[in-house]
């Protein structure tokens, strides 16, 4: 694997190992910068556990990519995008539930209180638009 992301989506089994490792993983990140981003994807090859990453697909940062760790983080229109009330960003939301995405974030429900009854028919009633 040539690159990784600090967020992803892995079983049980792998994240009791990366518990389990904690001191290893302190002696090597303690004094790091940034740590969070570079210590999953050492540890998952360290370990070798790439097999049990969901998708380690490349990504080009287009709507239509499949976010691997399950999250549909909105990178292409903002750094990252804060969901809005417009019908643009519903659809891509979602398509992103339509895809198997689990999780974004970036929602302003100060600004855009709508927002509020859209995620929840989408995570309670789980048919919104379907």
């Amino acid at each position: 694997m040539d690159y990784a992301s600090n967020w992803l989506s892995i079983d049980l089994e792998s994240t009791q190992l990366l518990v389990k490792n904690q001191a290893l993983i302190k002696d090597i990140f303690y004094y790091s910068v940034f740590g969070d981003e570079i210590f999953i994807p050492t540890m998952i090859n360290k370990l070798n556990l790439q097999h049990k990453i969901y998708s380690p697909i490349r990504l080009k940062d287009q709507p239509e990519d499949f976010q691997g760790n399950l999250r549909y983080i909105n990178w292409w229109d903002g750094a990252p995008h804060t969901w809005t009330d417009s019908e643009s960003d519903k659809a891509q939301l979602l398509f992103a539930k339509k895809s198997g995405h689990f999780f974004s974030r970036k929602f302003d429900l100060d600004k855009y209180p709508s927002m509020k009854s859209f995620i929840l028919e989408l995570t309670n009633k789980g048919n919104a638009n379907d």
